[in-house]
């Protein structure tokens, strides 16, 4: 079932004639819903709960609207190259934000070790503390 098989439909459960009147219960535009059925991007969740809230079977989109989700997980329609370098872009970024996490916790430590003996009121404002490392 596609995307505009499923819009179709749920129009006809809740007995609506246009697009539009289905976008305003979802809370979008009308160009946004036919922009997402362009996309295969409809919002099957948000139409399951307006269908379960009138006490209306939702069953197709569990067994159609799920088995072929509406946005395809990109994984699969990449081909292998790009499944590479994006799985090489998101560990080379997780050891990115490691190494930022350790900075973070090394500066917090320094921080703590950072006694003023001198002045520390004057020392610890925000204003002075370039000065007072000179």
């Amino acid at each position: 079932m596609n995307s505009s098989e499923i819009i179709e439909k749920a129009k006809s459960l809740l007995n609506l004639r246009f697009d539009r009147e289905l976008a305003e219960m979802l809370g979008m535009s009308a160009a946004a819903l036919s922009e997402r059925r362009r996309k295969n991007s409809i919002p099957i969740e948000a139409i399951k709960k307006i269908l379960l809230e009138k006490s209306i079977d939702s069953s197709f989109l569990d067994s159609e609207g799920r088995s072929k989700e509406m946005k395809a997980d990109s994984s699969q329609t990449m081909n292998p190259e790009s499944i590479r370098l994006k799985d090489e872009v998101i560990s080379i970024q997780k050891k990115y934000i490691e190494r930022l996490e350790k900075t973070i916790e090394r500066l917090e430590e320094d921080k703590k070790k950072y006694q003023p003996t001198i002045a520390p009121e004057w020392v610890n404002q925000p204003d002075n503390w370039a000065i007072s490392q000179i």
